[in-house]
């Protein structure tokens, strides 16, 4: 049997607009159309690689009521892979699933149209997948809402934390269940949508719904399988060995917590006893913060550009943090910090504007202040090492008015 070569993502939240603005043009948003384009770069290189499997863990949209421009630009995609021959698995998310135990999700459409080369997971099974270089047992572990609880438990909790320990329990219990369906003379891979006990969180803290369920390492890790793939958790890592459990990370970013994270996918050769994984990196939009500490500033406004300046912002959602006495907040020229601006994609504003505050003098300067007004400049600009040649330029015109002065 050859290797099975499979592309595992995941998090795509598909809907997310929450900066940038709509492109008249295409009348779509502009961070729909990032998406949208990070999701591209995905399919067209398991189409190049000639990928037999193509896999999301789970969390396609933002929500579990796309708009149909969501989901029309989702099944483009969809159609792509398909056209060239490539299998591919869908797993429902706690962002995709519905409210109410029984009601339809987003995904549910693929299913209803019974395509054979799209395969749906909204309940714990296992499948076994026809592909260009032989099957494929796939085990799917989607998000499980506490009505699913409910439809299998003669008992009801009554508080939220025995509901969750009860569902923590009945995955487990599955998951034993489904690793002792797995066939040891074909490839077999996990995929599930929950948090393991020893991942590292990254932003996807704040978009939860609800408190995330986690399960020891050991319940995901079963040695029937040969992968594991994870969604649920924006942060790439890598968990265990053997087999190994992998959350590739959001495909985009979703805010500034993931501002330093690196995005990507998994290109993966599933093969019985020997299955390798490498990351493969895409380009998305840069996420930067520029911060600025104005407390000590004689000129706001010119500190604030000069910090602004420093930081590539050409095509970056930005984030302008600055620290300033709020009885001096009006020394921010707006217009010309915008202009400094110009460039970036989007920029949220986060002044932090502190009452009634002033700063201890440096004990430089409390010397300097019983000398001449310039000696005490001279020492301040000494302190400022970032104003570079303006320093000088400022010192000179300080004299000058002096000099007037006299």
């Amino acid at each position: 049997m050859l290797p099975i070569r499979m592309i595992h993502t995941a998090d795509l939240h598909i809907g997310v607009e929450n900066y940038g603005r709509w492109n008249p043009t295409s009348g779509l948003h502009a961070r729909l159309e990032d998406y949208l384009a990070s999701l591209d770069q995905v399919v067209a290189y398991a189409i190049a690689q000639a990928a037999d499997v193509f896999l999301v863990a789970g969390d396609i949209y933002k929500t579990k009521d796309p708009s149909p421009t969501q989901q029309r630009e989702f099944a483009k995609r969809i159609r792509r892979l398909t056209s060239a021959g490539i299998q591919v698995v869908l797993l429902v998310g706690n962002h995709d699933q519905p409210a109410r135990h029984g009601d339809a999700n987003p995904l549910d459409i693929y299913a209803s149209l019974e395509l054979e080369d799209v395969t749906i997971f909204r309940r714990p099974e296992m499948v076994t997948i026809k592909t260009r270089q032989g099957p494929l047992q796939v085990a799917g572990m989607p998000h499980l809402s506490r009505g699913f609880l409910m439809a299998r438990q003669a008992h009801v909790p009554r508080t939220l934390h025995e509901s969750e320990r009860l569902l923590e329990n009945v995955i487990d219990e599955i998951l034993v269940s489904l690793a002792g369906d797995v066939d040891p003379t074909i490839p077999a891979v996990l995929t599930a949508h929950l948090s393991i006990d020893c991942a590292s969180l990254g932003s996807e803290r704040d978009l939860m719904l609800g408190k995330g369920l986690t399960l020891p390492l050991a319940s995901l890790a079963q040695p029937a399988f040969d992968y594991v793939a994870m969604g649920h958790i924006h942060k790439h890592q890598v968990i265990g060995e053997g087999p190994c459990c992998v959350y590739p990370g959001s495909l985009d970013r979703i805010d500034f917590g993931e501002e330093s994270d690196d995005k990507g996918f998994m290109d993966v050769t599933v093969e019985r006893g020997k299955t390798t994984h490498v990351r493969v990196p895409i380009t998305v939009r840069p996420f930067k913060t520029v911060k600025v500490d104005l407390m000590d500033s004689i000129s706001p406004t010119d500190d604030l550009v000069a910090g602004i300046r420093r930081t590539d912002i050409e095509g970056a959602a930005v984030r302008l943090a600055y620290t300033l006495q709020a009885e001096r907040a009006n020394m921010i020229d707006e217009r010309a910090v915008s202009e400094a601006l110009t460039g970036a994609f989007d920029v949220v504003w986060r002044p932090e504007l502190i009452p009634g505050t002033t700063r201890g003098r440096h004990p430089e300067l409390t010397e300097a202040l019983s000398g001449s007004p310039l000696v005490a400049l001279e020492k301040y600009l000494a302190l400022k090492p970032e104003l570079g040649e303006r320093a000088e330029l400022l010192l000179a015109g300080a004299r000058e008015l002096m000099a007037e002065e006299l």
